[in-house]
């Protein structure tokens, strides 16, 4: 298999776990945002800036550490296992500063 192409592939596979990420948090961000913002256009603005770091953090983390060796069967199974771990781990840890930071916007109940 062609490194381009080794490359490419796990380019797509943490585009596609990014992008069910992003479509499963956006109708439910949306109403959060809007409450906290005060305005539409801001809630739009951050739940476009939030969509946007949830692709490309994962993917920064997966460039940094893709592999392009060529050699098969094995290396297919090892080359998803650290392209899916990377996303993962770069959705999470962006989760996790995007969790942080709505709780210390959202007012506290009385």
């Amino acid at each position: 298999m062609d490194a381009l192409l080794f490359f490419a592939l796990q380019i797509v596979v943490s585009l596609v776990i990014s992008g069910i990420v992003v479509a499963m948090i956006t109708p439910v961000l949306r109403p959060v945002l809007e409450e906290m913002c005060g305005t539409s256009d801001r809630a739009g603005f951050w739940a476009r800036y939030t969509s946007i770091v949830l692709f490309l953090f994962p993917l920064l983390i997966v460039m940094a550490t893709a592999d392009v060796e060529t050699s098969l069967p094995l290396m297919l199974v090892t080359l998803l296992k650290r392209v899916m771990g990377g996303s993962v781990c770069g959705l999470l840890l962006t989760l996790m500063v995007l969790g942080l930071r709505l709780n210390r916007g959202i007012p506290a109940q009385k």
